[in-house]
């Protein structure tokens, strides 16, 4: 039986339609933050929340770009592969057959965090995974919970109980005490949590303060559809590939 401290895997998935910096940027910065040293590119290839506009074979190539540009990415097929539904649970738990002595750490977005409880056997995902939330500095109503009297508590932990602004049936589903890192935070501090995702498997949640990103995937694909430049959102081989590929030139879905 393997014991702590486990080693750590990040997963990062979506539908990335396309993958842009606003993507990028503050996975990085968490990996920079956290000293997370792997983390998986997962495009989905049936997603149950949103819809996607372009083939799974474009997305799959196109986030390898990202794997091209850092080497603690790389682009896992996990889910393009099967032709089903792509539930987060099924995906876990096939990495966990996989990587049986590695702690999971599912990054997300605010926005999806707080419809968790909607998800696909919702109540099993914090028995396979830890979550680690990307929030933005516009965040703000649960920022100011988060960090109380400052940002040095917050490393510490939160009873989340407290947080007003998370929905009941998500609470229901949290751990006792969640936890804050920070781009501008203290090393010793983010180190702490770095631990304590590694004394575990499962079960954790952090919040991760990062700053706005000016840009999402529908903002790339209306820009594309009007004919507008969109280099400054995307990594150069990505906007390459799409205009080879004539990807967006039609009329942009929300």
């Amino acid at each position: 039986m393997s014991l702590p401290p486990y080693s750590l895997k990040a997963i990062f998935g979506g539908t990335f339609d396309p993958p842009h910096l606003g993507h990028l940027r503050p996975l990085l910065s968490l990996l920079d933050t956290l000293n997370l040293d792997h983390c998986d590119i997962v495009p989905s290839h049936i997603p149950v929340h949103k819809q996607t506009q372009t083939a799974a074979a474009h997305r799959l190539k196109m986030c390898g770009y990202f794997a091209q540009a850092d080497s603690r990415l790389q682009v896992n097929d996990i889910e393009i592969k099967h032709d089903r539904p792509s539930f987060s649970s099924n995906t876990l738990a096939e990495l966990a057959q996989t990587h049986p002595n590695t702690s999971i750490c599912f990054i997300l977005g605010l926005d999806a965090f707080l419809g968790l409880a909607s998800w696909h056997k919702s109540e099993v995902l914090f028995k396979q995974c830890h979550f680690i939330v990307m929030m933005r500095d516009e965040d703000s109503d649960l920022a100011n919970e988060l960090t109380g009297d400052g940002y040095s508590d917050a490393s510490i932990g939160v009873n989340s109980s407290s947080l007003r602004y998370l929905p009941a049936s998500l609470q229901a589903l949290l751990p006792e005490t969640i936890y804050l890192c920070a781009e501008q935070g203290q090393k010793a501090q983010n180190q702490h949590i770095n631990g304590i995702l590694r004394a575990s498997k499962h079960g954790e949640v952090v919040f991760f303060m990062n700053k706005v990103h000016e840009v999402s995937s529908t903002q790339v694909r209306h820009a594309l559809a009007r004919g507008d430049s969109i280099k400054h959102y995307l990594l150069p081989e990505v906007a390459d590939y799409i205009q080879e590929h004539s990807i967006y030139k039609t009329k942009a879905e929300d």
